[in-house]
Formats: C-alpha cells, structure tokens, sequence
C-alpha cells in the first residue's frame, strides 16, 4: 500500500487479521491503538515518517520479518521481547535512529541481521544469546560506533560483514570459539582502534575481504601479524580474497597467500607495492586475478594456468614514467584486437605526430611468435625521413604455428637522455630481432607499434637519469641494456612475465 505521506491521513482502522504489510510513506502518526495483528508474519515499512510504530509495542508472536528503510525520522525501535519469532530484522537508512532496544541482543530466534546507514546510531546492543544468528551486517553507521560486545558464541554465524565502523575490543573479544562456522568476513573501511584487536578466523573461512582498512602508524605492525595468523588459519577452505586499497607496500604483503591451494580469486587492487613477494604458481585454482590501480606494479609474476581473468593497469600508473616491460603470453587475442592491426615480419615504421614526446609516454610494442623463449630480446629504433613504405604495408594474419604473443613497453623516460632522441622526428622505423644479432625472420609473423598516452591531466614532468647501472642495480626491474650505433637505438631485455596458458 502506497501514502501520500505529506497530505495523507493515517487510517483510523487496520485489520487485525493482517498477515503481511508493506507500506510505503505512510504518515507520521503511530499505527491506531486498536491495530494489534497479533497473526502478522511480514512487516515492512518504507520512507515512513513516523518516530515511532505504536504506542506501547503489542504482543506480535508470529512476526517473522521486520523491514524498516528510509524512515528518517524513526528515534527507536520495538521491544523485541515482544517479537518472540522474529527471524530478520533489517534496519536501513534510518537517520534519526539513536537506539536499538537492548532487548535485542537476547534474542534467540533472530537468524539475519542487517543494520545500515543509520548514521546516529552510536551504541549497538551487546550480544547475549543470539544462537542462532547466521548472518549479522553493520555498515556504514555512526563513525563512534563500535562493533557489540560478544559474551556467548555465535555458533551459527556463517557471514560477518561490517563497514565504517571501528575495531576495538570487538576483535579482541572474539576468538575461534565466537565463531567455529564463520565462512564470510568482510571488514570494509573499518579503523584499527587498538593493538589488542585480535581475531582467530574459523578454518571453515572462504572469503575474507579486507577492503580500505585504516590504523595509525604504530599499530600496522600488529595488523600485518593479525592478517597473517587470518590468513594461516584459512590455508586450505579460503576461496575469494581480498584486500585492496590497504596502502601495502613492498614487503607487507602476507607471503602465506600462496600457499592458500584452494583460492579462485585473488584482489589486491589499489595498494602501493611494484611487485609481489610470492610466487602465484601453486594456486592452481585461481581463476581472477586483479592488480588495477596499483600504481607503483612494474613486474607482474608468473601466473598458474588456471587463470581466466586479469586485471591490471601497469601502463596507468607511475610504472609508466620510468620503466620497461616485455610480457610473454600464450594465445592471440591481445595480438588480435591490438590497434592499429600489426603488420606481417618483424618491422613496423610508425609515424609520429607533432609534441609526440609530451603528449605521450612511450611505445608499446605486439609481436606474434611461433615458438616460446625465454631469452634475451632487443628492439632496435631508428629514426626514417619518410611515412610507411608501401612493401610494409602488409597486414598480419593468423596462421599455422602462431602460438604466442609478446608485448614489449619502452618507457620515454628510458629513452630522453640518450643520444637517439630526438623530439623532430617525425617517423621511426622499429624492428623485433632476437639476441645475438640472430633473426626473427620466420619465428616472428606480425609486429605492431602504437605511442602510450599519458593519463588525462599528466605528463611528463621530469627527466630521470637512465644510466645502465640504474635499471641492473633495481631489485624490481629485469635486466636491461643501451647501445648506441650512430645510426639506430637498440634496447635488450629479459621478460618480466612467462605465463603459459590459454590468454
């Protein structure tokens, strides 16, 4: 049932035979004195206006389902004493919210429990005797609110999912006792409050996401131990994790990760490592793996076979600025799909628009090869007076024996101190040979080159140094070396990536 709330009237006579309501904006005023549906099952209200539902709650022993949204004005709920059977209670968007009643953490049929939005509530009733509940979310209330205090097990909750909210004994006063059957943990934007913030996970545990989480510099340590122990006590029934926008920086990341055999997906999305710390091979079941928006990412690790999805922005990132990569992947469809098409052999002469050293930030490079190796590769540039020559105007096609595809990057950076640049220049020939001097001629079918734009808003900003002792002596970066002939550039490059697979 629909109510003008402005301008409507609240009705003077409600069936007590009603076993199920759903109301939208229904007035202010409280349900009529007379109104005590002692068979209701369902009751669901929405952008109500009253503050409170009645005058002295009834005695409701069939209620199963209590819904309450955007009831903005809503001060306070019912006495659930008086709602013996309810089974789920789900308050949202309830702004003026202060109180729940106390009552409710003695309830002992309640199974969901779902509180969110309700941006006054400061205090949450402690948890007594809720024996049955499986699935409890607070999310994104009160910033002063804290998780309840727990004094007896939730031997039934399978899913914890908390959000905004800050962790202080709340952790500390759950071990794996409070929660022996727990399959789902999600803690999003939630703050550390105190060291002693400690959390035992069930070894049934199959998603743990861990998303923006906060603390103050001195406590980090002890939330890295914390998600480590989370972690190693998950190894074997943890299936989805996920831990972005954490700020973890090179080394914080908990290396237990690839032991978890059972993992089919993996999120560590917008933190500030450049490379991993483990090795992804032993999770055979991965499925999904997502890296985007970690800016500082310049190595991707060697990845299972089993992986179908990737998820990564090395060239959106600060990687971009000052780095070289080459990424060696089994099948074609980036080969495919990369514009403008690649052209057939092993030379592509790309023609070079005005301010083409500011506007973009380096060369990405698509190679088709018939045959997998693990060597040193060179690019070799060099600057041509004219546009495409017609006999290199030969668009690339699939054919037998095309099984891998090899992306290189080149980074301007790398590039701006070396005697071949030149920003005048208005087209380069560049040419995919293999080390030693030794031909690509027949292992390599199609070559593409196009220029990397930098992101909206950026650009070059400055210039590094781009010595070779510089790029040997990183830990993250692959082996790399610069020679100048007087007529041509050449680079040569190991691989940051071997992935054999479908790709």
């Amino acid at each position: 049932m629909f109510f003008n709330a402005e301008s409507a009237e609240a009705p003077s006579f409600l069936s007590n035979e009603l076993r199920y309501i759903n109301l939208d904006n229904y007035p202010q005023s409280v349900f009529p004195a007379s109104f005590k549906p002692v068979k209701l099952i369902t009751l669901k209200l929405s952008k109500s206006l009253q503050k409170e539902l009645w005058k002295g709650y009834p005695h409701l022993p069939h209620l199963k389902v209590l819904q309450l949204q955007f009831m903005r004005y809503l001060l306070c709920t019912p006495d659930f004493d008086r709602l013996p059977c309810l089974q789920r209670l789900t308050l949202h968007c309830c702004g003026d919210l202060e109180e729940i009643h106390p009552s409710l953490g003695n309830h002992v049929c309640l199974e969901d429990l779902s509180v969110s939005y309700c941006e006054k509530l400061r205090l949450f009733p402690t948890i007594v005797r809720m024996r049955k509940l499986k699935t409890l979310v607070i999310y994104s209330c009160s910033r002063q609110l804290e998780f309840p205090r727990i004094k007896s097990d939730l031997a039934s909750l399978v899913k914890l999912s908390l959000g905004n909210m800050g962790i202080d004994v709340m952790l500390s006063s759950t071990g794996e006792k409070r929660f022996p059957y727990l399959t789902s943990l999600h803690l999003n934007h939630c703050y550390l409050k105190n060291k002693e913030a400690n959390f035992y996970a069930s070894e049934n545990l199959e998603e743990f996401k861990l998303i923006g989480f906060e603390m103050s510099a001195h406590l980090r340590i002890s939330w890295l131990i914390w998600l480590q122990l989370v972690l190693s006590q998950s190894t074997h029934s943890l299936r989805k994790l996920d831990l972005s926008k954490c700020r973890l920086r090179d080394g914080e990341i908990p290396a237990h990760i690839g032991a978890l055999s059972n993992l089919s997906e993996l999120k560590l999305s917008s933190n500030d490592f450049s490379r991993l710390d483990f090795s992804l091979l032993q999770l055979t079941q991965l499925k999904h793996l997502a890296l985007n928006n970690c800016n500082w990412l310049v190595e991707l690790p060697k990845l299972p076979s089993s992986l179908e999805i990737l998820e990564e922005t090395m060239l959106m990132g600060k990687a971009i600025r000052n780095h070289f990569m080459l990424l060696r992947l089994q099948g074609l469809e980036i080969a495919k799909g990369f514009t403008p098409p690649l052209l057939s052999g092993i030379r592509y002469t790309l023609k070079l628009p005005d301010n083409w050293c500011n506007d973009y930030s380096g060369f990405l490079m698509c190679a088709v090869v018939k045959q997998h190796r693990h060597c040193y590769q060179e690019i070799y540039m060099e600057h041509v007076m004219s546009g495409m020559d017609s006999k290199d105007d030969v668009v690339w096609e699939e054919s037998d024996g095309d099984t891998y595809t090899w992306v290189f990057y080149v980074s301007f950076a790398i590039l701006r101190n070396t005697t071949w640049w030149n920003s005048t220049y208005k087209a380069i020939m560049i040419r995919n040979i293999h080390s030693k001097r030794m031909s690509l001629e027949g292992l390599c079918s199609g070559f593409g080159v196009r220029l990397v734009a930098w992101e909206s808003g950026s650009g070059q900003t400055e210039t590094i140094p781009t010595t070779d002792e510089e790029f040997q002596c990183s830990h993250y970066s692959p082996k790399f070396g610069i020679s100048q002939p007087s007529t041509t550039f050449a680079i040569e490059f190991t691989p940051l990536l071997n992935f054999v697979g479908v790709f």
